[in-house]
């Protein structure tokens, strides 16, 4: 309750002081709080001559909407100098509180078609205890969400994160690899104004003293990969791997594959003329500019991870894709058809949902979804002898 909030602030306030109060109450900052809870918040960080203040300032600053609250920031920013804060010295204090925790096992998965990739930070003391931090990313919209544990042992780690290698794959990457990632979520959360998840603001300080790459990802891919020739079908048959299996575009996700997906299901039938040239047509509308980097991207972050975990000739037939016109539009192909089937699959599996929801609720109206079972079926079976058995 707000009352509670502020009693407990107060109390804090008396308690504490300096950095020492400032990393208990900095991340209220960047959770879902009241503007007039964070300004007190504001002015007790202004007060503390802590280093630790100026990061959630700056953030406040970049995606707050309200007034009141920037100029808050920008007088405590000032404060802050004047008593001698730094970025410099927030850094210290971070790296003193987890200085009795090496870096341990640093793993990922590769991104899905959604953009999301899991990463995973422990860090291991003297007594093999560890700290645990999960984090997910996304190449569009940032931080998603996060998750940590404080003194497990390895086997409880490797549980957690072997529940992920059933289904997702896990590779083994360098700790700076995950800091860059991580660093450029971050960025674009701001950029988009996505509140930043309270778990992983709290969480972060695992990775606060360890650098990122000296270089983007596409820049080391760029200086270490060999170009070299492969056909079509050599492409096709590494697409079918399980590295990119899960690839494919959410029709939520992209008004033109929605737009496409509309036109087939408006037809009476389907023949193959008619989808292979609307295909055609569709494939540039649904790989914009913007949507063919951020794929790009995606191939670049993939062939980092096959790099990294000595799959070397995959990874050489993935980064031909990228410099080759045909064999990357080849690689669009595959991932529209794949996004048209599932989509269509995802449809089918929703409409048995909505009819099930009806039958347990007893409805008299049926007419739940907006699309038709058997015509679902008819185009999921011809998209299928039309894409998967051919």
């Amino acid at each position: 309750p707000q009352n509670d909030r502020r009693l407990l602030l107060s109390s804090l306030t008396e308690d504490y002081k300096g950095d020492i109060l400032a990393n208990i109450i900095y991340p209220i900052l960047y959770a879902d709080f009241d503007d007039e809870f964070k300004l007190i918040v504001i002015e007790q960080l202004s007060e503390s001559k802590s280093s630790l203040a100026i990061e959630p300032f700056e953030y406040l600053i970049k995606v707050s909407e309200n007034e009141d609250i920037i100029n808050a920031c920008k007088l405590g920013l000032k404060k802050l100098k004047i008593a001698g804060a730094s970025i410099d010295k927030a850094n210290e204090y971070f790296k003193s509180v987890v200085k009795d925790y090496e870096p341990a096992q640093f793993y990922t998965t590769i991104p899905d078609g959604n953009g999301n990739q899991a990463l995973f930070v422990s860090r291991v003391n003297s007594q093999k205890q560890y700290c645990f931090q999960a984090v997910v990313v996304n190449d569009v919209h940032g931080i998603v969400d996060c998750f940590g544990f404080f003194n497990i042992s390895e086997t409880e780690i490797n549980r957690i994160i072997n529940k992920f290698n059933s289904t997702e794959g896990k590779y083994k990457v360098f700790p700076e690899y995950i800091k860059t990632r991580i660093n450029n979520a971050v960025e674009l959360s701001i950029k988009n104004k996505n509140p930043l998840p309270y778990e992983f603001v709290c969480w972060n300080m695992l990775t606060k003293d360890i650098k990122p790459l000296d270089k983007s990802v596409k820049e080391i891919i760029e200086l270490i990969m060999p170009k070299e020739e492969f056909s079509t079908d050599e492409i096709l048959e590494v697409l079918t791997k399980d590295y990119t299996l899960r690839w494919f575009i959410k029709s939520e996700e992209n008004k033109k594959l929605k737009e496409f997906l509309h036109l087939l299901y408006s037809q009476d039938t389907l023949n193959a003329e008619f989808v292979t040239e609307k295909f055609n047509e569709y494939l540039s509308f649904v790989f914009d500019e913007e949507t063919t980097q951020v794929w790009k991207n995606k191939l670049y972050n993939l062939i980092y991870l096959l790099l990294t975990n000595y799959a070397p000739k995959d990874a050489i037939k993935f980064y031909s894709v990228l410099n080759n016109d045909d064999l990357f539009r080849t690689f669009k192909s595959v991932v529209m058809q794949r996004s048209v089937f599932s989509n269509f699959v995802i449809l089918k599996e929703n409409q048995k949902e909505s009819l099930m929801t009806v039958n347990i609720f007893k409805k008299k109206n049926n007419n739940s979804s907006e699309y038709d079972s058997k015509k679902l079926d008819k185009i999921i079976d011809f998209l299928r002898k039309k894409w998967i058995n051919e």
